[in-house]
């Protein structure tokens, strides 16, 4: 626990601003270990705005929710806690769906209880590119990848948009992220109940505006064992996020035609990933991937022709994906006699 009070956090803030600019939202689950990192992360925090931070432990079954009462109640106007009776993650609820029921903050910020800050001026930084940048609808900053033997630091400073995201193109860490709460409406809530992962809610704020990457690293995402997707093997995870883009890209009323053409070039990657890099598979998950492909491409490539023909391009539509399906089978059953399949 840090050495730095309420009162000493508090008397920074404008008197003149009552009301409070953000709420910072975690959600914890058996982060005995790292809990504390979180949460010291959030109180070294210099602004000159009230904020407020919301704890939600998911029915912990270890010290993480004593640790976090004894956080409550040396700071009991800044933090409140709340906490589940038993597992609703388990249950098909997301860690997020209940907790972002409570804010009634401008501002958002996300941190899941593994993850931490460390620069103590990201809040007031990203609300003032929010407050200065009223297209903005989301701002992250870049953010230091760590697990046991090494770092990294990732992401891509600038301004992008809901395509870029769903390409792939800019990867974004739940802990950095800050939106505009008034864009988490119920159109947000309902997909965000449907699909209650973190990318529900960025697809949901870049449907409203543009997304900001900050140029600096401040917060750490941790891989470890007792991540709920960072402990995934890398098949798992490439099925999840597939099984993802296949949702959204059937989703006609609520993503424009240029933004499902965006679903199809991703799934089509995280489809074609599982064949290369330091994957590591079973013979009958690389079948099971090839069979998936095939129905894919038969089932979505009306989209490319559609895209296309609207710029009558029909003939160069025909002949690139004619060339494109022939590629796709000399790499793949090469990749299937090196396999051994």
């Amino acid at each position: 626990m840090i050495n730095r009070s309420e009162k000493e956090i508090i008397e920074k803030w404008n008197k003149n601003t009552p009301e409070t600019i953000v709420s910072i939202c975690c959600t914890s689950y058996n982060h005995e270990t790292y809990i504390e990192d979180a949460l010291d992360g959030f109180l070294i925090q210099k602004t000159d705005f009230p904020f407020e931070i919301l704890i939600r432990d998911d029915c912990s079954d270890d010290s993480t929710a004593e640790i976090i009462r004894a956080y409550a109640k040396r700071y009991p106007s800044i933090i409140k806690a709340y906490y589940e009776k038993e597992n609703t993650y388990s249950q098909g609820v997301g860690p997020f769906t209940q907790l972002l029921k409570k804010p009634k903050a401008k501002y958002i910020a996300l941190c899941e209880g593994d993850d931490y800050w460390t620069d103590p001026y990201k809040l007031q930084r990203q609300v003032e590119i929010l407050e200065k940048n009223p297209e903005i609808s989301l701002v992250a900053t870049k953010t230091v990848i760590k697990n046991a033997n090494s770092s990294h630091i990732t992401g891509r400073a600038g301004f992008f948009d809901i395509c870029d995201f769903i390409k792939r193109d800019v990867i974004l860490s739940t802990a950095s992220v800050m939106f505009r709460r008034c864009n988490y409406d119920k159109d947000a809530r309902e997909l965000h109940e449907l699909y209650p992962g973190d990318w529900s809610i960025f697809l949901s704020q870049l449907k409203k505006g543009r997304g900001y990457v900050m140029d600096d690293a401040m917060t750490v995402y941790r891989q470890h064992e007792g991540g709920v997707f960072s402990s995934l093997r890398k098949y798992e995870q490439y099925r999840i996020s597939l099984d993802d883009y296949i949702a959204y890209l059937q989703m006609k009323k609520r993503f424009s035609i240029r933004e499902r053409e965006c679903f199809f070039i991703g799934a089509r990657k995280r489809l074609s990933q599982v064949f290369v890099g330091d994957y590591e598979h079973e013979p009958q998950e690389i079948e099971t991937a090839m069979k998936d492909y095939k129905i894919f491409l038969e089932r979505y490539e009306y989209l490319i022709f559609l895209i296309l023909y609207r710029i009558n391009w029909w003939l160069f539509a025909r002949l690139s994906w004619r060339i494109m399906r022939f590629t796709d089978k000399f790499y793949f059953m090469r990749n299937r006699r090196k396999n051994g399949i």
